[in-house]
């Protein structure tokens, strides 16, 4: 055993005995061909994001990094020779000084993003991220190691650069800061750290979202030209952060309520005018209820936060009719409550009503009952008509469950709705509740509307068709 061990090491103790440029000539000799890339992390070009559909590797013969970290890890003294060389092989590699960098920040390695830096590697590239293109500090905002936020603020020098980093915003269609990205995560502890530093002493142009305008990434070219609109403020570093962290899967309340309280939070924030990158256009209430997984949770808070349960801008629906015709029951009585009106019309000219009973995938037979019976409780008009001139009793035929639709007109009917049995709508030939319930053949619904029935000539027709339909 002795003699063979012996006999193993000699060559490490040859090689110890040569000059130290010779060993680092050996090391920086290792060398292989590989996909320097494999995961495409790399954008080809600044702020465009390639579909990896469309990209080919890219083979280089570069030193062999792995195996020369595994040499200088044989022992203490090839350590302190040939470690340093990793460093200075990726100072002089822009591709893998990134990569590794990348590796770093994802890792929470803080003394090797130091010796990087020190090496002369750059920090200021892009890397792919959730199918899109960001910063390094977004990387570290968004995966919350506040430990690393802080190493790259560090990093990037003086106050005014460290400021000009963190109002940077990045991405192919989302136009992000750090903060968006701690915020979206929910990550307090970063979200703290970021939302104090103050802007930058000269203004920072609001960079437009290269997909804004280009949304077809396999056409992104290489000098594709990043546009300006405006300049950032506090209200939209924190009122973009804020609408962000309501508008996601996984919101958490901490953060929200957070960034909800900062001085600087507007908690309607919406871009507006022609200062802005169309990026934000819809306020945090609307937001936090457009997904089908919303939170109650949520609303609820931002309205205890001071959310307007009214406000949208002109071309969106009002937050309630969203809601509704979403089927969110919970969301919608929290808004109510709230004081939200229950009888505006949205984009298409539909009603609340109106709209909740055409035939939409969200709802199951208990919702579309639920939420119709509590828009009338809270005052929503059955008797308001739509662009098409159909008031609910007319659209609530479009339905295929029989049944469902006779629950439906029965609640419609205890509400008021009886006057609209005879209203005509504005179609060619125009129709009436009457006719539809007739022609869909529901008996039940053709017997509740009789009592309502004022004209005594179609009341006698109607008569007549039951007794036919009986038969």
């Amino acid at each position: 055993m002795m003699a063979v061990l012996s006999i193993s090491t000699k060559p490490m103790t040859v090689l110890l005995d040569l000059p130290v440029e010779l060993i680092l000539l050996i090391a920086s000799s290792i060398s292989t061909i590989y996909n320097i890339d494999p995961d495409y992390r790399l954008p080809p070009h600044k702020s465009i994001f390639y579909p990896r559909r469309i990209l080919k590797p890219v083979l280089r013969l570069l030193p062999d990094l792995a195996s020369i970290n595994t040499l200088s890890r044989t022992c203490k003294a090839l350590y302190n020779v040939v470690n340093p060389l990793l460093y200075d092989v990726c100072s002089k590699n822009e591709a893998l000084g990134r990569l590794s960098v990348l590796f770093a920040v994802e890792h929470q390695l803080e003394e090797v993003v130091d010796r990087l830096v020190a090496a002369g590697v750059s920090l200021d590239f892009e890397v792919v991220v959730e199918n899109d293109v960001y910063g390094l500090l977004h990387v570290a905002a968004w995966l919350g190691y506040v430990g690393m936020v802080q190493k790259l603020l560090d990093v990037y020098g003086d106050s005014d650069a460290r400021q000009t980093w963190v109002y940077r915003r990045l991405g192919l269609n989302s136009n992000k800061t750090a903060l968006d990205m701690a915020a979206e995560s929910g990550r307090s502890d970063v979200v703290r750290l970021l939302a104090a530093i103050p802007l930058p002493s000269s203004q920072v142009p609001l960079r437009i979202a290269p997909g804004y305008k280009n949304s077809s990434r396999a056409l992104a070219r290489k000098d594709f030209v990043i546009e300006y609109a405006g300049f950032e403020s506090r209200r939209m570093y924190i009122g973009r952060a804020f609408s962000g962290s309501v508008a996601t899967k996984n919101a958490q309340l901490d953060t929200i309520r957070w960034l909800g309280t900062h001085e600087d939070c507007d908690v309607n924030y919406c871009d507006d005018g022609e200062d802005c990158d169309n990026n934000y256009i819809h306020p945090p209430l609307v937001r936090a209820i457009s997904p089908l997984n919303c939170q109650a949770s949520v609303v609820k808070l931002l309205l205890q936060l001071g959310a307007n349960p009214n406000f949208h801008k002109d071309n969106d629906h009002a937050p309630l009719h969203i809601a509704a015709t979403k089927a969110l029951v919970e969301a919608a009585e929290l808004l109510l409550d709230a004081g939200a009106h229950v009888n505006v019309p949205g984009v298409n000219g539909g009603t609340d009503l109106t709209d909740i009973l055409r035939p939409i995938r969200h709802f199951t037979l208990s919702s579309r009952a639920q939420m119709l019976q509590l828009l009338l409780e809270h005052g929503a008009d059955p008797t308001a008509t739509n662009g098409l001139g159909q008031t609910p009793l007319h659209v609530v035929f479009g339905l295929e469950d029989a049944s469902h639709v006779q629950e439906l007109v029965g609640i419609l009917l205890q509400f008021g709705a009886g006057s609209t049995v005879e209203k005509e709508d504005l179609q060619v030939p125009p129709r009436t509740p009457i006719t539809h319930s007739m022609r869909t053949s529901n008996i039940g619904a053709v017997k509740a509307f009789l009592p309502h029935i004022q004209n005594q000539e179609l009341r006698q027709q109607v008569v007549q068709w039951l007794t036919n339909a009986s038969l």
